[in-house]
């Protein structure tokens, strides 16, 4: 057996995560090769769709900056005709003559320039920005439909089998099952004393099977129902009014508020998930062992501590 294997954690972080890594870049290269994409001829039409795309980001700032300036434009030109209208308004009921004077011209300035600027540059430039956009934008969903079209040889060959193949070339001791078919389990069954879940709360959503140097092994992963209860609280204001008298005789409409609060359990359901690994050897056929949970991140730093001291 490889030595390797008694320290899983150990070996992972030395050895196995980088043969993994070299592993699956040599079978994406496979893969490449075998579907025939010019990988330099993608990364081309990649580097171009993002190009356009950085156009596109540009373009669209741009645009909102002028329908920015036409929006102040609109509201100098509204803000000039009321100038107008007010030194009118003044100047013909005998008012302020002075601010009548200033208010004229300077709410024609207003109305006269924002035509002008709407009518010579912003509208014009906003329209060129919109066909500029609108053409960048389909030229660049060509680029993408070209990236993915040299693409899709190469996407056809991904299977799910690809990271099961990966994984047994990088631990050659593993093998994994296909599926958990009938012959696994009634070997684990009748060898080791494998016995599924008989629980109509417990529902499987997960499981892997195989072996290790010879000897069978089943992960499953299952969500489990629990019901519970909840507390559901409430409150509601009321208010209502009472006629008082005072000592005189007269009457008195007083007004009344009151916060009501109520509380009621209700049955509530509850889920949580649990993962299993059942391994079989016949150098041990009948050694069991468990390990849950701690939750440690719910413990303060003095409790870490305490927990540390007698162990987990």
């Amino acid at each position: 057996m490889d030595d390797r294997t008694l320290e899983p954690l150990r070996a992972y972080k030395e050895s196995y995560a980088k043969e993994f890594l070299t592993n699956t870049e040599a079978f994406f290269d496979s893969l490449a090769k075998e579907s025939g994409l010019d990988i330099e001829e993608n990364r081309a039409t990649v580097k171009k769709y993002n190009e356009k795309m950085r156009y596109i980001e540009e373009t669209k700032k741009s645009l909102s900056k002028y329908s920015v300036l036409q929006a102040f434009l609109i509201v100098l030109i509204c803000l000039g005709f009321l100038f107008v209208i007010i030194s009118i308004a003044v100047l013909t009921s005998g008012g302020n003559v002075v601010i009548g004077a200033v208010l004229l011209p300077l709410g024609v300035i207003f109305v006269v320039l924002g035509f002008v600027m709407i009518f010579k540059m912003t509208r014009p430039r906003i329209a060129a920005l919109k066909k500029e956009k609108d053409e960048r934008s389909a030229q660049a969903q060509e680029l993408k439909n070209a990236a993915y079209k040299q693409m899709l040889p190469l996407n056809l060959l991904f299977d799910d089998d690809m990271t099961k193949k990966i994984i047994e070339k990088t631990v050659p001791l593993l093998h994994i099952d296909d599926n958990f078919g009938m012959r696994r389990y009634d070997y684990l069954q009748g060898k080791y004393g494998y016995n599924p879940f008989d629980d109509n709360n417990r529902s499987t959503i997960g499981i892997l099977t195989g072996e290790i140097s010879g000897n069978p092994f089943v992960i499953d992963r299952q969500i489990i129902h629990n019901l519970g209860t909840q507390i559901y609280t409430g409150s509601l204001l009321i208010t209502w009014t009472e006629t008082e008298y005072d000592s005189k005789g007269n009457a008195h409409i007083v007004h009344h508020s009151q916060t009501l609060h109520a509380q009621t359990v209700k049955p509530k359901p509850f889920y949580h998930s649990e993962t299993r690994l059942i391994y079989g050897n016949e150098a041990a056929p009948d050694l069991h062992f468990s390990r849950k949970p701690c939750h440690a991140e719910d413990l303060s730093e003095k409790q870490l501590e305490k927990k540390n001291q007698i162990g987990y």
